[in-house]
């Protein structure tokens, strides 16, 4: 019972003389407009336009809690207390139509002209303009299959990015000292978070950053928006640690690849060991690996932030590919800067035009078995890391061929 309708202890329903004698209000085969022009009857009780017939019990009784009356009355001659107890007796005075032929309502046809089935008992009580319980059952019914319908729905709506976020090419940061600096993890630290900020705008329900510039162990996580899940430290066999279910992926901050005129701190992985490297023939940089082992997981690359030469070497590699330029190169220890709120803005600007396209933008094609070939530097200790490697036509050039990029540039 609502707090709307409460209970009416007083003057419960009645039968009057005339009811008695069977000559309230139209039967359930009159029409509203012939209900409408009955004349009252003289017990007091009165008919309304709609057929319904107010008891003179009924209208005494609201009167006196100072409600408007409402229809209410038995019919076949009686009015059966018990039965109406079980059905709500006299809620705000119980309603029902009168039928002169003996049938009556059971939840249902209530306007005049509309017939109902025979029912057992002496008598109906229902709610005016309230809610039966067969209609509540109905609503039930509707709303929790309309609720099973949703919840896939729901869930293809929900997806997961994943942020792969290196420093050399994050916003404010043009040379080495700075990487090396706290200012490089604060840089680092601020373009996570507008890149977070534009995931969840464009609708993610999960974010995913990880941190994969050196060891991994870059940024404070107390700086960095706590709605994600951040990744640091190294995590043996895996570039993109709890990539799985993943619909899109970020390359936040990358660099250009080794020798890139004019790249700001371009190198490809190692800048102490590497100096070019080669997929399946095809000369590459962290962005065409990276590229290439998330469509390992058939998931596709859909931003790339970066300095100009960056975003180029982006586009040649990622067809379709949003790109967010926040610098221009002007050589390897140098950079025009673009101003760091500005960068900011455009990375979230970015981020939600990459997701909005994320259905258009696929994952790049790999032919296997792959070969992964690259020249080291003569200071560097590549054979001694990667001993499966094989020297070919240069002293210093090695490659290797498998059935996986990560597996192969990993070692594993």
């Amino acid at each position: 019972m609502s707090a709307r309708n409460p209970p009416l202890r007083a003057a419960p329903l009645s039968v009057c003389d005339h009811a008695k004698a069977g000559g309230h209000g139209p039967t359930l085969r009159q029409s509203g407009a012939a209900a409408a022009r009955q004349r009252a009857p003289p017990c007091g009780c009165r008919t309304e336009p709609s057929g319904w017939v107010v008891s003179a019990a009924s209208i005494a009784a609201n009167r006196t809690l100072g409600k408007r009356p409402l229809a209410g009355y038995c019919f076949q001659g009686g009015h059966s207390r018990e039965r109406s107890d079980v059905r709500g007796e006299v809620r705000e005075n119980g309603i029902v139509p009168l039928a002169g032929d003996g049938t009556g309502t059971f939840f249902g046809a209530k306007r005049a002209g509309k017939r109902a089935g025979p029912r057992r008992g002496n008598g109906c009580v229902a709610e005016q303009g309230g809610t039966s319980m067969v209609c509540r059952l109905k609503f039930l019914c509707v709303a929790s299959l309309l609720a099973l319908w949703l919840v896939p729905w729901s869930a293809a709506w929900a997806y997961k990015v994943y942020i792969a976020t290196d420093m050399e090419g994050c916003s404010g940061i043009a040379n080495s000292e700075q990487v090396a600096a706290e200012v490089g993890k604060q840089r680092m630290a601020e373009d996570m978070n507008a890149c977070i900020q534009g995931c969840f705008a464009a609708g993610a329900t999960e974010v995913v950053v990880r941190d994969i510039h050196g060891g991994g162990q870059n940024v404070d996580p107390r700086t960095i928006d706590p709605r994600d899940k951040l990744i640091q430290g190294p995590t043996p066999g895996k570039r993109f640690k709890d990539v799985e279910g993943s619909e899109a992926i970020i390359l936040l901050g990358y660099h250009a690849m080794s020798l890139t005129p004019g790249g700001t701190l371009a190198h490809s992985y190692s800048s102490a060991s590497i100096q070019r490297m080669w997929l399946n023939g095809r000369e590459v940089g962290e962005i065409g690996i990276d590229a290439a082992i998330a469509a390992e997981y058939k998931i596709p690359v859909v931003m790339v932030s970066g300095d100009d030469k960056t975003c180029a070497e982006a586009q040649a590699w990622i067809p379709g590919v949003v790109t967010c330029e926040t610098k221009k190169g002007t050589g390897p220890q140098s950079a025009a800067l673009a101003p760091l709120e500005e960068a900011r803005r455009l990375i979230t600007q970015k981020t939600i035009e990459a997701l909005g396209k994320r259905k258009d933008i696929r994952p790049i094609t790999i032919d296997y078995p792959a070969t992964i070939r690259w020249d080291y530097l003569p200071k560097g200790s590549l054979r001694t890391h990667h001993p499966a490697f094989k020297p070919v036509d240069n002293p210093r050039r090695v490659e290797k061929t498998g059935p996986s990029v990560e597996k192969l540039l990993l070692g594993r």
